[in-house]
């Protein structure tokens, strides 16, 4: 509903939020909204009541990143550099505010430097802003960001569950 709600109402908002045709990666032959990250934000706010806690504070932390990349929607005036800092911030404030973080891969070299929390640290926040920025370089190619993202949830999600971690599963 909040996709279709930005592209009905782009008449109103498209002189901010309309990308343009011209550059590399620009695929669109008509103006195209960029907020769509907005209309998902909201969607999750709607359904707050009902997510889980551990789904909240992912939010909460999210929030960097998400206003880093909403105002370089509005203004294009945001670096990446900066966009990649945000990301970098929202990856240590989910491991503040949750405690989680990256600590083994199964590789016997990284894993013994990943039993160090700084390193952990620097290295999830890396996963988090590359993961993030990966998506962002295939954004626009009409679904292939939203067909690779619900991939990577259908494989997290079979993960989880192999696992026995209902809370993933059910975030």
């Amino acid at each position: 509903v909040g996709l279709w709600a930005i592209v009905a109402t782009q008449h109103l908002h498209g002189e901010h939020s309309h990308d343009t045709s011209e550059g590399p990666q620009k695929f669109h032959s008509l103006p195209t909204p960029r907020i769509g990250g907005l209309a998902i934000a909201l969607t999750l706010f709607g359904f707050s009541p009902f997510i889980s806690s551990l789904a909240l504070v992912t939010i909460i932390a999210a929030l960097p990143a998400f206003l880093a990349g909403l105002l370089e929607d509005l203004t294009k005036k945001v670096s990446p550099r900066h966009r990649l800092i945000a990301t970098f911030i929202s990856g240590l404030l989910a491991w503040l505010i949750t405690g989680y973080h990256i600590t083994s891969l199964d590789i016997a070299l990284i894993d013994s430097l990943l039993v160090y929390l700084p390193l952990s640290l620097l290295f999830t926040s890396f996963a988090v802003a590359g993961v993030a920025h990966a998506v962002n370089m295939i954004d626009g190619f009409n679904g292939l960001a939203g067909g690779t993202i619900f991939f990577m949830i259908g494989a997290f999600t079979i993960i989880a569950y192999s696992f026995g971690d209902l809370e993933i599963v059910s975030l």
